[in-house]
């Protein structure tokens, strides 16, 4: 029977078949829930602008932790903003933390992008956060950033991709173990132990320690 076969239905009946009832509440999520959705991200942010106000270090750092639970690239985007701005080094650090966890390919694609930019604080938050998020998003941009020629950006890259157990690093991580640079061969050397170590689910031990 169709939906409004379904409506004559149970206007003349007073009864509402299952399948009618099934079919009402998908036409109320798929126009509802977006709604919903934005306004979690609305008010989220005004708290998290609100408490990053705070003179206090720890107030700051919940500030992150709080807006990191929406799971939304325009979270990704707020947060790396604000972190970008922020002067205390331990708010920071707490900040890439938070920008790790996210599970979602939408937010995971967020921290990409920004890892795309040529320059800047915003690119650096996402390769730092990059380096301790689980999977292989960001692995050609961290390649590229492993074949380049910043030092320092190359290391985390070559961590990063350890991490990450993405193989084609392999090649330049041997490489980088002759390099004049101490912080690259360094760098190579613990990435090749991230890439061969048994996975922590086979029983090896996890990645960082």
């Amino acid at each position: 029977m169709t939906i409004a076969g379904n409506v004559c239905l149970e206007r003349s009946t007073g009864w509402a078949p299952r399948s009618t009832v099934w079919a009402w509440l998908g036409v109320v999520f798929i126009f509802l829930a977006p709604d919903a959705r934005a306004d979690v991200y609305k008010d989220a942010r005004k708290e998290f602008r609100r408490d990053l106000r705070s003179d206090d270090i720890e107030a700051r750092c919940r500030a992150y932790e709080a807006f990191a639970k929406v799971d939304d690239p325009r979270v990704v985007r707020d947060l790396l903003a604000k972190a970008a701005k922020e002067k205390s080094t331990a708010v920071v650090f707490h900040a890439i933390s938070v920008l790790g966890r996210f599970e979602t390919d939408a937010a995971k694609q967020e921290l990409v992008a920004a890892l795309r930019r040529k320059t800047g604080k915003k690119r650096r938050l996402a390769l730092l956060a990059l380096r301790d998020q689980p999977g292989a998003h960001g692995a050609d941009e961290l390649l590229a950033i492993l074949e380049g020629k910043n030092s320092m950006e190359a290391a985390q890259a070559a961590l990063a991709l350890g991490k990450k157990r993405v193989p084609g690093c392999l090649p330049k991580l041997l490489e980088d173990l002759r390099h004049e640079e101490w912080q690259r061969r360094a760098a190579a050397a613990r990435a090749l132990r991230y890439l061969f170590e048994v996975p922590p689910s086979l029983g090896g031990v996890p990645p960082g320690v």
